[in-house]
């Protein structure tokens, strides 16, 4: 009854599955589109009746790429190469867009790294913090900006730093700090009162306001192309037009933080770090407990291991508030399931409870705990017992 809904399933024979699930209406024609926005009720050609059946529906079971995975992109490219089941060509126009964003391009091309993937492989793979972003416009945009004409030669220094960047989001990471000003400032998400006055005004750059790659963003080189489906989009149409606003990034940055490579997460007060809170007993009052360096970034960005930022009161600093709040891993054994997971805001709301911040440790090593599931290992992991007569 979910109206909406991926589904994935595996199991101990290695069987899996791909579902394009939930009330799929059938429509007359049309294409994503057409039933995008609000909806004139009033109209009977807009009114439906029926919803597709299972076998109507997109999917994939044990297809030939070893792999099922989704991560909100939609169910053409839930397993690579696509399959007569998952084809958009044999589907209605309606029933879903073409795109694959940055994080589920990363995720395929992991998952087809290897004919064989380890436990400890997949971990790697899922916690990893690579910017994919960064690989598809990184030598553009450094080599417009060391071509640039910049008397105070900031924009080399930005080119510089994000040169020697790893890439990653990983708390010591320096120069994704600078890369992700300089997207926010393109994809006008700066406050315009953040805006230095001798970075004004900025030129224009041709922005895409498709619905793909958290639209609007600067116009690719090449445009994704779904025969080219994790290679593309890649370079930037107009780099020379982008680099002022890494100019910008770099005075913003440099003001906020003494310096261009300043970590992503690393502590004390690193620009990007998990808070976790608890509250008076009357849930009157916030009290922060913890300020620890954060791995990970925004999802536009392209990492596996994604959290989404907020700015704390100062305007500088971010804290996470969505993103990989759970995660866990299961192997299926002839002598049963195997699991690890992690609650990484914790497992408890009430107030003083040590269950609060008691994974975060786990969270900030890139590791999961063991999950108990039978009576028996239950007992041998108590945390405190309680004998009722």
């Amino acid at each position: 009854q979910m109206p909406f809904f991926n589904v994935i399933y595996a199991d101990r024979d290695g069987h899996i599955l791909y579902l394009f699930g939930g009330q799929q209406p059938v429509r007359p024609g049309g294409d994503w589109g057409t039933y995008s926005g609000i909806l004139d009720g009033s109209k009977p050609s807009l009114r439906w009746t029926r919803t597709f059946g299972w076998w109507d529906l997109p999917r994939a079971i044990d297809p030939p790429g070893g792999f099922v995975a989704n991560s909100n992109n939609p169910p053409w490219t839930s397993t690579i190469p696509v399959t007569d089941t998952n084809s958009p060509g044999n589907f209605p126009a309606y029933i879903s867009p073409q795109f694959m964003d940055l994080r589920p391009q990363n995720g395929a091309r992991f998952l087809l790294s290897s004919q064989s993937l380890t436990l400890t492989q997949i971990l790697s793979g899922k916690e990893s913090t690579h910017m994919l972003l960064a690989d598809r416009v990184l030598p553009d945009l450094i080599n417009a900006a060391l071509a640039y004409p910049d008397l105070t030669r900031t924009a080399k220094a930005a080119a510089a730093t994000l040169a020697a960047w790893d890439r990653n989001a990983d708390a010591k990471s320096q120069g994704a700090v600078l890369f992700e000003a300089w997207w926010s400032l393109i994809t006008s998400q700066t406050p315009a009162s953040s805006i230095p006055p001798q970075c004004l005004p900025l030129p224009a750059v041709a922005l895409d306001n498709t619905i793909n790659f958290y639209s609007p963003h600067p116009q690719f080189r090449v445009g994704w192309n779904a025969s080219d489906p994790m290679n593309t989009p890649v370079g930037l149409a107009n780099a020379a037009s982008t680099v002022p606003y890494l100019i910008c990034a770099a005075t913003l940055v440099k003001a906020a933080y003494g310096a261009l490579d300043v970590p992503w997460g690393a502590a004390p007060n690193g620009v990007h770090n998990i808070v976790l809170a608890t509250h008076d007993p009357t849930f009157q009052t916030v009290t922060p407990l913890t300020d620890a360096p954060q791995s990970g970034a925004d999802d536009p960005f392209g990492p596996l291991r994604v959290l989404f930022r907020f700015p704390e009161p100062d305007g500088i600093h971010f804290f996470p508030v969505s993103g990989d709040g759970y995660v866990q891993l299961v192997e299926f054994t002839k002598e049963g399931a195997n699991a690890h997971a992690l609650l990484g805001y914790g497992n408890a709301s009430r107030p003083g409870s040590p269950h609060i911040t008691d994974q975060l440790s786990f969270f900030e090593a890139k590791t999961l705990r063991p999950v108990f599931r039978t009576p028996d290992d239950v007992k041998k992991q108590p945390f405190s017992r309680e004998v009722v007569y």
